[in-house]
């Protein structure tokens, strides 16, 4: 669900895995009648309209990918969610009830709610994690950075939605998330201290910033 320039990386990725024989693309879901017409042709697979979408065709659909801009995402997670397993880029929601909401219904539903979190599948973080289950102790404190380079569409994004992966590798990596969240945004940077239960605390640089990415964690 969704062909912008994300979506299209999303779509590269679930072909390859169509050629390797591990799924069968059903469809793909576009917001406008002009974006179907502009796609129609260049598929084999059908291209639908979210305006006229027949939502009987998730019957033989195992799931959706849902890669759409950040404050689409709970309405067409909660149009799917009842019939469908979902899979969709983070952030679920732009703010906590909504959040809430979802997981409640992927509840109802009994269909799985997955966000992008992508980084705990990455060598690294897998590795890490091995690591960290060998530590007697927990770190006292975790620093971070995740920084993009600036660029045209990050002056109408928030950092704080757009870049949770060192949030989400911390929490997956000792099983914890934050009591306790400081934030301080300058700009198109933000600055964020998180204190977690068993004393740590970790700070965390997300955002857009000059002209190089920047990733780094620190335990």
């Amino acid at each position: 669900v969704g062909l912008g320039p994300f979506g299209q990386q999303h779509l590269l990725t679930l072909k390859k895995l169509e050629n390797d024989g591990l799924l069968k693309i059903a469809g793909l879901v576009v917001g406008t009648v002009k974006s179907k017409n502009k796609w129609v042709k260049e598929f084999e697979f059908p291209v639908h309209c979210i305006k006229d979408y027949d939502l009987s065709k998730l019957n033989s659909v195992d799931a959706v990918d849902i890669v759409t801009p950040s404050n689409t995402h709970f309405e067409l997670a909660k149009l799917f969610l009842p019939h469908v397993n979902v899979f969709i880029e983070k952030p679920i929601a732009m703010c906590t009830k909504e959040a809430v909401h979802l997981i409640q219904l992927a509840h109802k539903s009994n269909n799985i709610l997955m966000p992008g979190h992508i980084f705990r599948f990455h060598p690294v973080v897998k590795k890490m994690k091995e690591l960290v289950s060998e530590m007697q102790i927990l770190p006292k404190s975790i620093s971070g950075s995740f920084i993009n380079p600036i660029e045209k569409k990050s002056q109408k994004l928030d950092p704080n939605l757009e870049f949770l992966h060192l949030v989400d590798i911390i929490d997956y990596l000792f099983s914890k998330s934050p009591i306790i969240v400081h934030n301080n945004q300058r700009e198109l940077v933000s600055n964020m201290s998180l204190t977690y239960n068993g004393g740590f605390s970790a700070n965390l640089t997300m955002g857009w910033k000059g002209n190089h990415k920047i990733r780094f964690l620190i335990l």
